[in-house]
């Protein structure tokens, strides 16, 4: 039997226009926002808080690139004990 996890994972996609000022645009995955819905209130406030940050500038904050294969061009930002998974696209031009 497994032990459950202590953290969760938000799984978020992200593109960018350069020639856009309005910052990032932010896709959650289905199965994201399910999670989203079974928060605490509190909870989802604070991930709303750092969502709306993120379009402004995706890496501020405790941001790491993830290492191996699967994770390749993934990058993970923690917010307290959640942990929030995101792939930035960048447009070309």
């Amino acid at each position: 039997m497994c032990a459950k996890p202590k953290r969760r994972f938000f799984g978020v996609s992200m593109s960018h226009s350069k020639s856009s000022n309005k910052g990032w645009n932010i896709v959650l995955a289905k199965e994201v926002e399910k999670q989203f819905k079974k928060l605490p209130a509190d909870r989802q406030q604070m991930m709303v808080r750092h969502l709306k940050l993120m379009q402004i500038d995706p890496f501020q904050g405790d941001v790491k690139a993830l290492s191996g294969e699967e994770w390749k061009g993934r990058y993970r930002k923690r917010v307290g004990r959640y942990r929030i998974i995101f792939c930035p696209l960048f447009a070309r031009l």
